[in-house]
């Protein structure tokens, strides 16, 4: 639930920036607005892996072992 929070929150800075990055005035500005926009588009993608990931690694943790409908068939063919 953190990381889903996190990824909205990084979202919500990205739009609410927008609108103060200039692209099109100075070279310090235009390699800034470029380098922001850079790390806030690495942080949006590295929250949303984690968030859609941390069903594999929890089961990993816990021991399962992730479950797929041919396994499931085999398992119940044999009993």
């Amino acid at each position: 639930m953190k990381r889903l929070l996190y990824f909205c929150l990084s979202i919500g800075l990205l739009f609410y920036s927008l609108p103060y990055l200039s692209v099109t005035k100075s070279l310090e500005q235009t390699i800034f607005s470029l380098t922001w926009l850079i790390f806030a588009l690495c942080t949006i993608g590295g929250n949303l892996y984690a968030y859609l990931d941390q069903d594999k690694k929890y089961n990993v943790l816990k021991g399962k072992k992730p479950t797929s409908n041919k396994y499931k068939r085999q398992q119940s063919a044999l009993h």
